[in-house]
């Protein structure tokens, strides 16, 4: 497992064999970034923020949603045993969806990981208790 910045996969043309991507990146920032490739990759937005809104210069700033959860959720699950390479500026938002492939699938985490990495914790509790529920039954998708 990887974790890369959105301007290192919007330079990449295919991406490698049995490897897919999760791209995490602002809703404002979608476009700057485009992919030159889909296959494979599920593209998420939400905003980098650990409360429920927030608000500044009149931009709303969202943190993960259920559905975003259930969507990263399954994606993983789909592809469990492949490679997974995670986009985004690679700090918070995509380090904890490193860590939860770490902690729950066993995935190994770069060298450097907590070198460069503050795992958003909004993200990483919701995919874990979310994960949790499912694991035991309490809902499905």
């Amino acid at each position: 497992m990887r974790a890369i910045c959105a301007g290192e996969a919007a330079d990449l043309s295919v991406l490698p064999p049995d490897t897919v991507m999760i791209s995490i990146i602002n809703e404002e920032n979608r476009d700057l970034y485009p992919l030159q490739f889909e296959d494979d990759v599920l593209r998420v937005s939400f905003s980098d923020v650990i409360r429920d809104v927030v608000s500044h210069n009149g931009q709303i700033y969202r943190p993960i949603q259920p559905q975003h959860v259930i969507e990263i959720l399954e994606f993983i699950q789909i592809n469990l045993g492949k490679d997974f390479l995670v986009c985004a500026a690679g700090v918070s938002r995509s380090s904890a969806v490193c860590l939860f492939l770490h902690l729950i699938h066993g995935y190994s985490l770069k060298h450097d990981f907590w070198k460069v990495s503050e795992p958003n914790s909004v993200v990483l509790r919701e995919l874990i208790v979310h994960h949790k529920r499912r694991e035991v039954g309490i809902y499905r998708s």
